[in-house]
């Protein structure tokens, strides 16, 4: 229910093994030249490219972006990233928006909002992709590890009006168009 430390976020995603995860991403900042090396990351040493890429893909997004809402600049640092699979299910590739958050997070020294799980998937170019996963199991997921808010992007505003009345009285769901719109909503600067 408390804050998290800046750069700590939480995550919803299938993994690699097909079930339904709740991942903590645990970012820091290391006085550097703005670069990102899997050297600096734990917790992925045998992921697959795809999960490897879409944690390069948030790296990317963020470097192109992170000038739009914090003023340090994101090139005095280089960025540490701890990824801790809770449930032990297995590493997604789907957490790319939850770690552009925690990067902007570590970035700005300011944590998220608490109590928030972040679903969705940035992609090299830059692009957001739709939900690969039922959004009624991302919910129900995410309530059950005890979240009371969570970001999900624009186009699955549809699929979450359908939802059963309960699941979606138990979770506060925030509807972000881009990451950096993620990155605002999570941080409280929207």
């Amino acid at each position: 229910e408390g804050l998290e430390k800046p750069g700590y976020v939480y995550g919803v995603g299938k993994s690699v093994s097909e079930k339904i995860g709740i991942y903590r991403l645990e970012n820091k900042l290391i006085s550097g030249t703005g670069s990102f090396s899997f050297k600096n990351v734990e917790g992925l040493a045998r992921a697959p490219k795809a999960v490897k890429d879409s944690i390069t893909a948030a790296f990317n997004y963020f470097s192109e972006n992170a000038s739009k809402i914090i003023t340090t600049n994101c090139d005095d640092f280089d960025y540490s990233l701890y990824f801790n699979d809770l449930q032990s299910r297995g590493v997604s590739d789907e957490l790319s928006v939850a770690e552009v958050v925690g990067l902007f997070s570590a970035l700005a020294n300011r944590s998220v909002l608490p109590s928030l799980v972040i679903c969705g998937r940035v992609v090299m170019s830059g692009s957001m992709m739709p939900l690969a996963t039922e959004l009624d199991e991302i919910l129900v997921a995410a309530v059950n590890a005890g979240a009371k808010r969570i970001l999900l992007p624009a186009d699955s505003k549809d699929k979450y009006n359908v939802l059963k009345s309960k699941l979606k009285n138990d979770i506060n769901a925030i509807f972000y168009s881009t990451p950096l719109d993620a990155a605002k909503k999570a941080l409280g600067v929207d």
